[in-house]
């Protein structure tokens, strides 16, 4: 049991002892079995009433998004051998910390927190109790391991599409609700993808009415968007599109292509490998795994990567 205990590097064990067991390891060349330890890990927590096998999801915003991240986050636990406990969160000090002491006491101790549209604070939680993971590109209060979208190399593969394509002046049309989730990793991989060729030029207003207006306006022949509405109205006028995410109204406009389940499934990744090797609380250095979708023009048995 001791040398296990040193093995987990659980500081439970006096320093010379830990000396000893080390020397004797080093000189053995001994290799511990990642699958059994991990099997060990999963199967049994010292003092936990329940041996682990029970994830919280935290839903922070409630939309459409959220639902799709969650079955990916349902399916990944599935089949690593985890249930899921839903929970609505509210931003309230005294409902966190009272959501924080119901999973304590049911042996939860993997937290995975839902996309959210905006900056959240996590108040009244015993973190080094938890392995907390968001599914969000904002950095919230505290900061935490984090699975989220590239949307700054979204950005920029777009503006690089569309210069291809011999656009001279290209106009980023992203809603603000949308633009801000990201971080603001939107318009920072745009501005990058200009590469000083161009005035940036961005239109975060969702007044669809004005779209034609400002275009025109500034004589764009290209658009870096999230905006569902700008096919419909700029596409009369011969305007190239090249769109940031899955809903785009035309899948004959390039677009970038990916599941947002994706994320929840990485989510539970992240957070089982905390859970293994008992990597609970806050980390200075937080992990963020970025994942990046493909850009395609057509839909179906017809999709194709667009080519640069």
């Amino acid at each position: 049991m001791t040398v296990s205990r040193v093995v987990r590097d659980v500081h439970s064990v006096a320093p010379e002892t830990v000396s000893r067991v080390r020397a004797a390891i080093e000189k053995l060349g001994y290799q511990p079995d990642p699958a059994l330890s991990a099997l060990a890990a999963y199967r049994f927590r010292e003092g936990e009433k329940k041996h682990g096998g029970v994830l919280a999801f935290l839903d922070c915003d409630e939309t459409e998004y959220s639902d799709l991240v969650f079955q990916g986050v349902q399916s990944e636990a599935q089949h690593l051998g985890y249930q899921v406990e839903y929970i609505r969160l509210d931003p309230g000090f005294q409902s966190q910390q009272k959501v924080s002491r119901h999973l304590f006491q049911c042996g939860i101790r993997g937290l995975i927190f839902g996309p959210a549209q905006r900056q959240w604070e996590f108040s009244g939680w015993d973190w080094p109790q938890f392995a907390p993971v968001s599914l969000c590109a904002l950095q919230h209060k505290p900061n935490m391991p984090a699975v989220v979208m590239d949307y700054f190399h979204g950005a920029l593969t777009a503006c690089h599409l569309l210069q291809k394509q011999g656009c001279k002046r290209i106009g980023c049309v992203v809603p603000r609700r949308m633009e801000t989730r990201t971080g603001h990793r939107w318009l920072g991989g745009y501005h990058v993808g200009l590469a000083d060729k161009a005035k940036p030029l961005i239109n975060v207003s969702e007044d669809a009415a004005g779209l034609k207006e400002w275009v025109l306006k500034e004589k764009l022949d290209g658009i870096v968007t999230a905006n569902t509405e700008a096919w419909s109205i700029l596409q009369p006028l011969g305007i190239r599109m090249a769109y940031l995410n899955i809903f785009c109204p035309d899948n004959e406009v390039p677009h970038l292509e990916f599941d947002p389940a994706w994320i929840g499934v990485e989510g539970v990744r992240l957070v089982h490998h905390l859970l293994l090797r008992h990597e609970f609380g806050l980390s200075q250095t937080p992990k963020m795994v970025v994942m990046q979708g493909r850009w395609v023009v057509g839909s179906g048995s017809t999709t194709r990567p667009v080519e640069f």
